[in-house]
């Protein structure tokens, strides 16, 4: 046999072969680390405000603002020359001959009197012959439906009927007279102010 002859030229590439089917997916990579947070966001405009609620049940009405005036006097038994005598219409007051002695001054704003009780110690004498008539008065003049009478054997009266209306800044007091020869008492007297 004759020696090896020197090797050929490469023969031209043959045409690439079908791609192979994918092979399985990896394992998860490890998770990265998180980001730092973002800015915050502009505001968003204002919302319309809600309807308005149904109003709510109407309370029970007040009571009326009032007050309580209340005087106390002791009289001196056998009285009866008929003459008025003036109390107080608060405090411990004397029993004075003339009003000026006594009046008291009412507040800044109209009132209105009512429901007044007087009572004695004692009853107003031993018949009826004897008796108490008390009237309230505004400005120097008697008030005729504030009277409250007490005679003989009674030691109390009521006038709870009664509803005057008294002016701003007005001067008040009580005035009295006694019939017959009545004993010595204590009489205490009392009304209520309202508002008009």
């Amino acid at each position: 046999m004759g020696p090896v002859g020197a090797p050929g030229a490469a023969g031209p590439a043959g045409t690439a072969g079908a791609q192979g089917t994918a092979g399985p997916a990896g394992p998860a990579g490890i998770q990265g680390a998180t980001g730092d947070t973002g800015a915050t966001g502009a505001a968003g405009p204002q919302g319309d405000a809600g309807a308005t609620g149904a109003a709510g049940p109407k309370g029970d009405t007040g009571s009326s603002a009032a007050s309580m005036m209340t005087s106390r006097v002791d009289i001196p038994a056998g009285i009866a020359d008929g003459n008025d005598r003036y109390v107080a219409i608060s405090g411990i007051s004397p029993m004075a001959a003339t009003r000026n002695s006594v009046t008291m001054l009412s507040p800044p704003v109209p009132i209105v009197v009512r429901d007044i009780a007087i009572d004695l110690d004692a009853p107003a004498g031993p018949t009826n012959v004897e008796s108490l008539q008390f009237f309230l008065e505004v400005n120097g003049n008697r008030v005729t439906s504030t009277f409250c009478s007490i005679q003989g054997a009674a030691s109390s009266c009521t006038n709870t009927g009664v509803a005057v209306a008294v002016p701003a800044s007005s001067r008040l007091d009580w005035s009295f007279r006694t019939t017959g020869r009545a004993p010595a008492n204590v009489a205490r007297l009392t009304f209520r102010a309202t508002t008009p």
